[in-house]
């Protein structure tokens, strides 16, 4: 019976040019427009982009292993030891470990870069920290260098934008929750709905899923379109296509939809306490605020947005979504509404 009360809405949102507009302008900049933005980031990593640079490495005054600190190498060739706070240029370094360095023009193979700058250079099967920047620089092999960037590259840049996304769940239904009653009164259609045998519960779940369902399709749409342009234009630099991750599996899949139905459901319960569908909008549009102050949290560093952070904001927000759907329920009264509307 539920159903009945959606398809009506279905048949009314198809003709309002406000609600279309809502459901596909803001998702298409998601879809379109976000993977642009990291572009740049992994453009940065350099990793393996294109062929090596030419080093041009002449010949090579070999040092003996040991640990040098503010030194200046050139045209050196050093395997194994320490180089600390010193300037590395035009020179061959294996088997050693760098710590604070300025390495431009060299060969690096099998060491760990633990901080400094490396430019023009090419590091072959090293460890490299995630603190080291890196310039114009080709890094290859099966080692934990590669793997670590593509986790701090994934953890800063590339699960960003999902925050966006469950932002946008609260914030696209909003002006369709927003029509759930106001504008039934908008379309003299409020009585007639409300004196059909439909139960509270059902009425209620129908306008529920008339709000949810065309949200949820609009975003999983935009999902596949983000995941497939950012995967294009993230794959020559990172070797590998990064999206979905478990990150965005749980983010899309478990998140979105709970946030999507709390705020749906606040709407909702707007939507029976005023009378005029501009201020149900605006009510509703306050809603998407303490999103932005939750998901500052592990934008400012002080937790991380993985998989166990998503969980357990889920957990958090499946409970307030059944307090929520409850409280809209006992406070429904269909003769209030009717009474004061007249």
């Amino acid at each position: 019976m539920a159903w009945i009360v959606t398809r009506k809405d279905f048949s009314e949102f198809r003709a309002n040019r406000q609600i279309l507009l809502t459901l596909t302008v803001m998702p298409v900049v998601l879809a379109v427009f976000m993977p642009l933005l990291l572009a740049l980031p992994a453009t940065l990593l350099n990793l393996e982009e294109g062929a090596p640079p030419d080093l041009g490495l002449g010949v090579l005054t070999a040092l003996p292993p040991g640990n040098y600190t503010a030194q200046t190498l050139v045209n050196t060739s050093l395997n194994g030891g320490r180089v600390e706070s010193s300037v590395v240029n035009a020179s061959r370094i294996e088997n050693a470990t760098l710590v604070g360095v300025l390495v431009e023009g060299s060969l690096l193979i099998n060491v760990t870069i633990e901080s400094g700058l490396v430019r023009h250079s090419v590091i072959l099967n090293s460890t490299v920290y995630a603190a080291v920047g890196l310039e114009d620089t080709y890094v290859s092999g099966d080692d934990p260098a590669t793997a670590e960037l593509r986790e701090v590259f994934a953890a800063l840049a590339l699960n960003t934008p999902l925050l966006f996304f469950v932002i946008m769940s609260v914030a696209v239904p909003t002006t369709l929750a927003a029509y759930s009653f106001v504008g039934e009164k908008a379309n003299r259609t409020l009585e007639p709905l409300l004196a059909t045998p439909l139960t509270d519960g059902e009425l209620l779940l129908g306008k529920y899923l008339s709000a949810l369902v065309p949200t949820m399709v609009v975003l999983l749409s935009s999902f596949v379109i983000f995941t497939v342009l950012a995967d294009l234009l993230v794959l020559p630099q990172l070797g590998l296509p990064p999206l979905p991750n478990l990150t965005w599996i749980v983010g899309v899949f478990v998140l979105m939809p709970l946030f999507s139905f709390l705020g749906i459901s606040l709407n909702v319960l707007i939507s029976t306490k005023v009378s005029d569908v501009r201020a149900a909008q605006q009510y509703g549009a306050l809603l998407v605020m303490p999103l932005v102050f939750i998901f500052a949290i592990p934008s400012g560093g002080l937790v991380v947005l993985g998989v166990e952070f998503l969980l357990i904001l889920a957990a958090i927000v499946g409970v307030a979504d059944i307090g929520v759907f409850l409280l809209t329920r006992a406070w429904f009264g269909r003769e209030e509404i009717l009474t004061r509307w007249k």
